[in-house]
């Protein structure tokens, strides 16, 4: 059964013990923290910096509201031009994997990215699949599972592009945070997407939008031209049984709705999807 979740982005003023507390009242079973190195006005809400006090507070926290812990984002760019960036990138990937298992997160994902410094397409996705690869490997050993999100304007964003990244790294286990709203920007049909990527998704996020890549908005849930409930039905049929967390981003495309609002709303639209 596909649980209900919210990604903790949105509500990244709050302290983590506040926000369990409101997500649970509201009637949803985990949360996905935010642990991202690259900002877009969110602040983090952990860190490979917490200390091991601070994790277990984390854990606990999360478990005392009734709640688990469905993912951990540590997004950054790693297509960089210089290999000491990409070096950090890859290092601060590893001491996120490590923070997901010591908080009780099941999965880390980062998004693929944009080249810079002038790289080719080409050269930005070896540079991509061989930071895979090795964080990949520090997550096997640690029981973590690692993945990736194609957002629109990156690297990797449609369907076969993931393919093509699968099998430049076979023997990497390479999972998805599947966001169909990216798809759909890029002019994809998110079930086919669905579909094609389900043997390695791991984690959903529900979000909404119009039009297309580079002129499109977020929207608030049920008001855009994402199919989410044909999306959510692909993937029940095909077996998916993770969470579906919720990603607010529409106050960053004008629509300013108290947070409460948001959190209500939102479960009632999971409600529709049969989440």
């Amino acid at each position: 059964m596909i649980s209900a979740g919210f990604y903790s982005t949105f509500l990244h003023q709050l302290p983590v013990t506040e926000l369990a507390g409101k997500l649970s009242q509201a009637g949803y079973s985990s949360v996905e923290l935010n642990g991202d190195l690259w900002s877009n006005g969110f602040v983090p809400h952990v860190t490979p910096a917490l200390d091991a006090a601070g994790r277990a507070e984390v854990a606990r926290a999360i478990s005392a509201a009734g709640m688990n812990i469905s993912a951990l984002s540590a997004c950054l760019h790693l297509a960089k031009e210089k290999q000491e960036e990409r070096r950090a990138g890859i290092d601060y990937l590893k001491a996120s994997v490590d923070l997901a298992r010591d908080i009780g997160a099941p999965m880390v994902w980062v998004f693929t990215g944009r080249a810079f410094g002038g790289i080719d397409i080409a050269t930005a996705r070896k540079y991509l699949a061989a930071a895979l690869e090795e964080v990949c490997d520090h997550a096997r050993d640690r029981g973590v599972k690692f993945g990736i999100e194609g957002c629109s304007m990156h690297i990797v964003a449609k369907a076969d592009e993931y393919l093509d990244l699968f099998k430049a790294i076979p023997g990497s286990d390479v999972r998805v945070a599947f966001d169909p709203t990216h798809f759909q920007l890029r002019g994809e049909d998110p079930v086919r997407a669905a579909e094609l990527l389900f043997d390695r998704i791991s984690n959903l996020h529900v979000k909404d939008s119009v039009g297309l890549y580079p002129d499109f908005k977020c929207v608030p849930l049920g008001t855009g031209e994402v199919d989410l409930k044909a999306v959510t039905d692909t993937l029940r049929r095909l077996g998916y049984a993770g969470s579906a967390s919720v990603e607010y981003e529409s106050h960053l495309f004008g629509w300013e709705i108290p947070a409460d609002d948001v959190i209500r709303d939102s479960r009632a639209f999971l409600r529709v999807l049969g989440i």
